[in-house]
């Protein structure tokens, strides 16, 4: 066979709970497994069988088959998630060697996510004249990271060169991630009164608030921009850049690790020297990708790295066949909408796979396949780009 149906296996303490991440692929902190020939088996297991066939030539030889390059994440977010980054190679092989207890693996963590419902994400820094108009117009701010780090910014806003203005940024929000609990708990019950809660910016504090109370994450969202990610939305976030993620449903493409360096709106250990020092500090708008439909009518999400790429396919009801085009390497399909039959043949033989609403398979380099179905469909293909 070379499709198979994926399952994800759960400690019975989690079977009734509803769940903020599921993972989806090979990374050994949440692997999934296959039915095969009636029995579970481990993903990895299975890949380690006939690498060659499997993931291809291309894949074995850049990758090896220890793991997928790429990993697959389902994100139901209702309590905001921590404040983070990702590292980078460097960085991610350093943390492993130096405190392998917490920074599980050696790998680096770019991601893309996608918006299934509305979103709502903090995302990169926000540019300097707004982190500056924030500055004046939110006092407890200032007197949160303190006038000396105010005074520096503003002078290097007004009169600096681009690399003066982040190393006064990286000082303003280290002084930030750093201040005294009482002091921050005080300015944020101030803040709360003077904030206009009818902006998305006023729901944002509010919400975290609830969810964190007198959290200095709270101050994080001046100055880190709120975007919202419509469905279809994507964002694209590299490594040592800080985020997020607030609210809503989303699927997440990454490179096959776990590293996450946290400060803020966590009961998780937070690493806040590590999280200073290794952010970019650009203050670049958040590049939100919309896709670009190739000639087969995906919706292809191109991003910068290596190791995996999204594509989003629609299956509709006046055109209920869609024929996936072959790759040179494997591939995890996810239905985040509607049901179908998965059809492929092998060694002669045909097979049908029914395609379920929240159903992911694992699918052969070098496998034609399509999908039929008479309600329209909405699939994820994560693959090697």
């Amino acid at each position: 066979m070379l499709l198979y149906v994926l399952k994800i296996l759960l400690p019975s303490r989690f079977i009734n709970l509803i769940l903020v991440e599921l993972w989806i692929g090979t990374h050994n902190r949440g692997p999934s497994s296959i039915w095969n020939e009636g029995k579970l088996q481990l993903l990895s297991d299975h890949i380690a069988t006939n690498p060659e066939e499997i993931l291809g030539e291309r894949v074995l030889n850049d990758w090896g088959y220890q793991d997928l390059p790429f990993l697959f994440k389902i994100l139901s977010v209702n309590k905001s998630l921590s404040i983070q980054a990702h590292p980078d190679k460097q960085l991610a092989e350093h943390l492993h060697a130096s405190f392998p207890e917490i920074y599980k693996d050696s790998n680096h963590k770019p991601e893309l996510a996608c918006a299934l419902t509305d979103c709502t994400v903090l995302c990169q820094f926000r540019s300097f004249q707004n982190i500056y108009d924030n500055l004046q117009n939110y006092p407890e701010l200032r007197n949160v990271v303190g006038e000396e780090a105010y005074t520096l910014f503003e002078n290097a806003f007004l009169t600096g060169c681009e690399d003066e203005k982040k190393r006064v940024l990286r000082n303003l929000f280290h002084k930030l991630m750093l201040a005294d609990q009482e002091l921050v708990e005080m300015q944020v019950e101030s803040l709360l009164k003077s904030i206009d809660k009818n902006t998305v910016l006023g729901e944002v504090i509010v919400k975290i608030n609830q969810e964190f109370p007198g959290d200095v994450g709270i101050f994080c969202s001046l100055l880190l921009n709120v975007i919202t990610l419509k469905p279809g939305d994507a964002v694209f976030l590299g490594p040592n850049e800080p985020h997020a993620y607030l609210s809503g449903d989303l699927v997440e493409a990454m490179a096959c690790s776990d590293n996450v360096v946290r400060a803020g709106l966590t009961p998780k250990f937070k690493d806040v020297e590590t999280l200073v020092g290794m952010l970019t500090y650009n203050t670049n708008p958040p590049n939100i990708i919309r896709g670009e439909s190739d000639e087969l009518g995906n919706v292809v999400y191109n991003t910068p790295n290596e190791e995996f790429n999204l594509m989003r396919i629609f299956v509709d009801d006046q055109n209920n066949r869609y024929n996936f085009p072959r790759l040179d390497t494997p591939s995890i399909i996810l239905i985040t909408q509607g049901n179908g039959v998965m059809k492929y043949s092998s060694n002669g033989l045909q097979y049908e796979v029914n395609a379920k609403l929240g159903d992911s398979y694992f699918v052969y380099a070098d496998t034609d396949f399509y999908l039929e179905s008479e309600e329209e469909l909405n699939v994820f293909r994560i693959t090697v780009p």
